[in-house]
């Protein structure tokens, strides 16, 4: 039913909405493209669904190049034959609810560029629609590896630096 109005006035027909929802749904999105790892959306069967702007620099590929295409797809040009089988092993125990371990890998990209990353994979069942959708999460853990290559160095030469004193405090 219309309601009265006075006279000359223009009768108005507002709708509310919440957008809680929708407002909350950006501001994630917003935190995931403003991370420094890698976050790859897909399904289950490995498609790829969405990927953050870290993943694109990680790869050296664009979303365009990314979406549609699969994870193997994606992995096959930058991985080694054994860590892509590695990976893709480990998504498929994960998948079948299997505890599974997942080593730190080498990423090449189309430039040359090396990283090592640390992968980790989660599902999550997306609200309103009940399908199941994967997160692979792709840590760049390049300087850390770096320092514990050069910590590595540096034990191996303190130590032969100790048996070297060693043999000349005996010959003294």
């Amino acid at each position: 039913p219309e309601a009265e109005t006075a006279e000359g006035a223009v009768p108005i027909r507002c709708t509310f909405s919440d957008i809680t929802e929708y407002t909350q749904a950006k501001v994630m999105v917003a935190a995931v493209d403003a991370m420094r790892e890698g976050v790859v959306l897909m399904q289950l069967d490995g498609t790829i669904i969405s990927v953050n702007p870290a993943m694109e620099r990680l790869t050296g590929l664009t979303q365009g190049d990314l979406v549609g295409s699969t994870l193997e797809s994606l992995l096959s040009g930058t991985l080694q034959h054994d860590d892509l089988n590695m990976l893709l092993a480990a998504f498929a125990d994960i998948r079948a609810g299997k505890t599974t371990t997942i080593k730190t890998v080498v990423l090449s990209t189309g430039d040359g560029t090396c990283s090592y990353v640390m992968p980790s994979v989660t599902f999550i069942t997306l609200p309103g629609v009940g399908t199941e959708t994967a997160v692979l999460t792709v840590s760049d853990v390049t300087d850390q590896v770096t320092f514990q290559q050069e910590l590595t160095q540096q034990r191996h030469e303190l130590r032969a630096l100790a048996s070297q004193l060693i043999l000349a405090q005996e010959h003294e």
